[in-house]
């Protein structure tokens, strides 16, 4: 924010109670451009402790790293300059600079990056995951003990996630020390709906690219992988191989609010593409329901828009039974 542009500013702020800022910098540039404007700075909410607590050591995945090491961490999308930052990347390792670039994040560019991946497996970690040592070698082990003809059967090697502060195991402990079956089989039939890593096939995971669709901050990655379950196979083992933490302030799976928009295709999902499995789960489906009426609702849908989406006579039928019960909670919420 500059001088050159402070009078066409001026008009438009001049109607607002405040403005509002992250640091103490941009409020003094606000001040300094816009004396007559209210500012304030609202910082943003991070649990530093933590923060300062990681900073002190290693990361896991580092130890045993000798080459340089690159750390990213963003929302995966164009307006970071990801682009600019793969060509970088790539021109570096021409020239044979030997990093190893780890990148954290969700976003529209994911499937753009699996696309360069260059190795035969790829793992994905979110910002409230660390891997446990020897993860990545416990899980080669599994596929290297498969023909390659074998593999071909399957999507990955998914292992178990611990409690980062206690160690504990995250969900029921498994009789079978090794399980053969989709990811569906795995959600709706044995309901091992609880925490899991894997390290998947690069190939399957550019088979099945989630679509990039505006207005979405992401795109549910369930989704993606029961689309992946239709076609092949995980080999679910009980080795932990990733340590979550619970109390993480951006967790993935805590942080629900806000995305109504997201959720409607992940309702409508289960609707349409998995409702195969409704006697295995009927209440996943009832919330499903419930939810695309709710979420529907909230991401500003009509009620005839939405009925066009569900693929079946009978389901829009049962949708219009659900649909009064997602309305209110729409409203409430």
């Amino acid at each position: 924010m500059t001088q050159c542009n402070s009078s066409f500013d001026q008009k438009y702020l001049e109607q607002v109670n405040q403005v509002v800022t992250i640091s103490n910098t941009c409020l003094d540039i606000l001040k300094k451009v816009f004396p007559t404007i209210p500012s304030m700075v609202l910082p943003n909410i991070v649990n530093s402790t933590s923060i300062k607590s990681y900073a002190q050591g290693m990361p896991d995945e580092y130890k045993g790293v000798e080459s340089k090491k690159l750390l990213t961490i963003g929302r995966l999308s164009h307006q970071k300059g990801y682009d600019y930052l793969l060509e970088i990347a790539s021109c570096l390792k021409k020239m044979r600079y030997d990093f190893i670039w780890f990148i954290i994040g969700e976003g529209e560019l994911k499937e753009q990056l699996l696309a360069i991946a260059e190795g035969e497996y790829v793992g994905i970690l979110d910002s409230d995951d660390a891997l446990l040592d020897n993860a990545l070698e416990t899980l080669m082990s599994y596929w290297l003990m498969m023909t390659p003809e074998e593999r071909k059967q399957f999507k990955s090697i998914t292992g178990r996630v611990v409690n980062a502060e206690t160690g504990e195991l995250i969900g029921p402990l498994n009789s079978e020390k090794q399980i053969d079956c989709s990811s569906l089989e795995a959600r709706f039939v044995r309901k091992m709906n609880y925490e899991k890593w894997a390290l998947s096939r690069t190939e399957v995971m550019r088979e099945f690219q989630s679509p990039n669709i505006e207005g979405l901050h992401f795109y549910p990655e369930n989704i993606t992988y029961d689309m992946i379950g239709r076609k092949y196979k995980e080999r679910f083992v009980e080795n932990p191989v990733r340590k979550y933490y619970l109390d993480s302030t951006d967790s993935i799976i805590r942080n629900k609010k806000g995305r109504c928009k997201e959720n409607y295709y992940l309702w409508l999902h289960n609707i349409n593409d998995v409702f195969d499995y409704l006697k295995y789960d009927p209440v996943v489906f009832m919330k499903s329901f419930v939810g695309l009426a709710r979420d529907g609702v909230l991401s500003g849908r009509r009620l005839d828009s939405i009925l066009n989406d569900i693929n079946s006579l009978f389901k829009k039928l049962l949708f219009i039974c659900f649909f009064p019960v997602g309305l209110f909670l729409a409203y409430k919420k």
